[in-house]
């Protein structure tokens, strides 16, 4: 009896192509978006054992922010004091803005509600 060759299916054709072509791929769009390809992989996958060598010491780390007083901000550090009230100011004209869009938003529902009262069929 004569063995026939192996035939391969197209699922597993598939899975090579995967496997061979698609790191391959990235290589290629990482040489030529100027970035590492190599490093990149080694970082994912330095990140990913990080994140399962983790233990439960490593977890409960507190972080102290450092909270000043409008006094010492403003006597220690002018700039600071300065970019302080223009960040304040900015969030200011953020918040009217988004106010002020809320509202237009509000109104459009309402016209687009009539509208729709307007223009549905009597039974």
């Amino acid at each position: 009896m004569a063995s026939r060759p192996y035939k391969t299916t197209g699922c597993f054709r598939f899975a090579i192509f995967l496997l061979i072509f698609a790191p391959l791929a990235y290589l290629g769009a990482a040489y030529y978006n100027g970035q590492d390809g190599v490093g990149n992989i080694k970082n994912m996958f330095n990140k990913v054992v990080n994140v399962f060598s983790s233990n439960k010491a490593n977890d409960t780390q507190t972080v102290s922010i450092p909270v000043e007083s409008n006094k010492s901000t403003n006597t220690a550090n002018p700039a600071l004091s300065i970019e302080i009230a223009d960040l304040k100011s900015a969030v200011e004209r953020k918040d009217k803005e988004i106010n002020t869009l809320i509202n237009e938003n509000l109104d459009l529902k309402l016209k687009l509600k009539e509208c729709e009262v307007k223009n549905t069929p009597a039974k």
